[in-house]
């Protein structure tokens, strides 16, 4: 899996937002990007997969996204949780959603999160 294909994951993840009408959630790559992001926006940040080689030709990616819902209310946090859950699940056919609180910063206050996953065969 290449970066290329985390980048495409990217942009198909921001047009289903679009598509939602969901816009204070900003989408990135780079973990440290984190601390500046979490100032305002919720965050999706997309992880490298992990691989499975099933066969000499296909590849099995198991991505995770780590959803931060920087919402410091717990039922706004959940409320915004599902809409951005809900928007994604079909578009990246998700396979799962479990709630993980993400701290950004080492000693910081976790913010509430989803730790959600997809695969893909290559």
């Amino acid at each position: 899996m290449s970066i290329e294909r985390g980048r495409e994951l990217q942009t198909e993840i921001e047009a289903a937002l679009t598509a939602a009408a969901i816009d204070d959630v900003e989408v990135t790559l780079d973990p440290s990007e984190l601390e500046s992001l979490v100032n305002g926006s919720s965050v999706l940040l997309i992880t490298p997969p992990d691989m499975d080689f099933t066969t000499y030709t296909a590849t099995k990616g198991d991505w995770e996204l780590q959803l931060i819902i920087t919402e410091r209310d717990v039922l706004a946090a959940w409320e915004s949780a599902s809409r951005i859950i809900d928007a994604l699940k079909d578009p990246m056919n998700l396979a799962t959603a479990r709630a993980t609180p993400f701290t950004v910063s080492p000693g910081g206050i976790p913010y509430p999160g989803y730790t959600l996953t997809f695969n893909e065969i290559f």
